[in-house]
């Protein structure tokens, strides 16, 4: 599972749960990440062999073994000791969170995670370890302008109050805009994702029209697609 044609730092992620993988190389290849996706531990070492990537997210519990003995691999290898590495797991108590960063690890998040804290930590160990441009502070779409550090959104310059996930929901709709995005995608990016999550997808719909609502005449531009989920056709400057 790859996302090609991505001009930006290369990750490599190892994951086996399919529904994760496909989440997080959504949200990077979004972010203009070079996404490649392996499932075991035999698959990454296989691809580090063919050339080490930026940065690696590494989930523990595989179906081959540990991910903490990979890392222990690289960290031994001269050649690929420096390779940024952050887990992405389950096991979140404070000793398995100590033991990750003693072995050698960047950083490390529990599942269940949220997708624009999982982008923010990447770019923040890829900014220790390259040259990596930060995320633009605004993003805009015709009359639409959404100040990212403050989380303020504005409308023909007017403020628009929105609440945490109205607002989640317009970043996502503003980071791909023109592409059609499921429910569940949606649910994920701006509820954070969790295999398990017991919230149905309907309440996506009723975020998006009280969006909806608080945009006017420009919550057009958030276009149901039948069946399947929403679309913003906003264009940008």
């Amino acid at each position: 599972m790859t996302a090609g044609n991505a001009p930006g730092p290369r990750v490599l992620v190892v994951e086996d749960d399919e529904q994760v993988a496909g989440v997080l190389l959504q949200v990077l290849s979004d972010q203009q990440f070079d996404v490649e996706v392996r499932a075991t531990l035999a698959q990454a070492r296989s691809s580090v062999k063919k050339g080490l990537p930026d940065i690696i997210i590494l989930d523990r519990q595989l179906p081959d073994g540990d991910g903490m003995e990979f890392c222990r691999e690289l960290r031994r290898h001269p050649l690929n000791r420096n390779v940024p590495i952050l887990f992405l797991t389950a096991r979140k108590s404070t000793s398995d969170r100590v033991l990750g960063l003693d072995e050698g690890a960047d950083d490390y998040l529990a599942k269940p995670f949220n997708p624009v804290e999982l982008t923010a930590r990447v770019r923040a160990i890829l900014r220790r370890t390259m040259n990596v441009a930060e995320q633009p502070a605004t993003l805009a779409a015709g009359p639409l302008r959404i100040e990212q550090e403050s989380r303020r959104v504005f409308l023909f310059q007017k403020e628009v109050l929105l609440r945490p996930k109205e607002y989640n929901l317009l970043l996502t709709f503003l980071e791909c805009r023109g592409r059609v995005l499921s429910r569940h995608f949606l649910l994920q990016r701006a509820w954070g994702l969790d295999k398990e999550l017991e919230l149905s997808t309907n309440v996506v719909d009723v975020t998006v029209g009280s969006l909806r609502k608080k945009l006017g005449d420009y919550g057009a531009a958030i276009v149901s697609v039948h069946s399947y989920g929403f679309r913003f056709d906003g264009k940008s400057r």
